[in-house]
């Protein structure tokens, strides 16, 4: 391109003309074009031929470079923001779902514990009722044996009690000895049954721990506070006293 001088235009009084080189304005639009090529291409202003004046679409091309654009980096600092908070929001949405997982595995825990309970405590609510039933019946088979225990001497003893009344009028004297038999047998079934007499013979010492006294009289023969007589047999039931002795006590003499 030739860099020959333009004739001056024609001026008038008080205009200020400015020569500019062209190729320094192609220069121009080369950058401007370099700095925003996202101005479409009908946006742009072309240069109208000038003869080394400024003419009104340099300016306004000039204009359009110098306005602010946005910047790429800006697009890309932008681009770069939404992608992170993209990717926490996928990051989140993934510990939501381990959660959910975590939470579904749990409640599937607790519903098979839950089933487990509810089988162990539904047989065991079966056994307690098979083992009361059957401690019911071991119960009551335990009461009848006792009885057949205690009960069968009491009719073997009433058996000789019988005969023995059936011959007390043709033979006093086997009705006699028919009762000695008797309370034999009886001393022999409390024996049986773990019963033990409690001493009480005339003269002992009186033990209010064994003891009752139903009456004091005087009696020369014994000592005051000694036992006279025997009222109530007293028995003791495997160590323990099941019945206290019930005698007459010897008072002590008035002065």
């Amino acid at each position: 391109m030739s860099k020959s001088t333009p004739p001056e235009p024609p001026s008038a009084p008080g205009d200020l003309l400015i020569e500019i080189d062209p190729s320094l304005i192609e220069e121009a639009l080369a950058a401007v074009e370099r700095r925003a090529p996202s101005i479409p291409a009908e946006a742009r202003i072309a240069p109208e031929p000038a003869d080394g004046v400024l003419g009104d679409g340099v300016e306004a091309e000039i204009d359009l470079a110098l306005e602010p654009t946005p910047a790429p980096e800006r697009a890309d600092d932008e681009r770069r923001r939404l992608q992170f908070r993209l990717r926490e929001q996928q990051e989140t949405i993934r510990r939501l779902e381990r959660e959910l997982g975590r939470a579904v595995e749990s409640r599937d825990a607790f519903d098979r514990q839950a089933r487990e309970v509810r089988k162990v405590h539904s047989d065991l609510a079966a056994d307690f009722d098979r083992f009361r039933a059957r401690a019911r019946k071991d119960l009551e088979e335990a009461e009848r044996r006792g009885e057949d225990r205690v009960l069968r001497p009491v009719v073997d003893v009433f058996d000789n009690v019988e005969r023995a009344w059936l011959h007390a009028v043709s033979d006093p004297a086997q009705l006699l000895g028919g009762l000695q038999m008797i309370v034999e047998q009886f001393k022999r079934l409390l024996i049986r049954l773990g019963f033990e007499r409690v001493e009480a013979e005339r003269g002992m010492l009186f033990d209010p721990t064994q003891h009752e006294a139903v009456l004091h009289v005087l009696d020369d023969d014994v000592l005051p506070g000694t036992i006279v007589d025997e009222v109530h047999a007293g028995f003791r039931l495997r160590g323990r006293l099941f019945r206290p002795s019930r005698v007459t006590v010897c008072a002590p003499v008035a002065d």
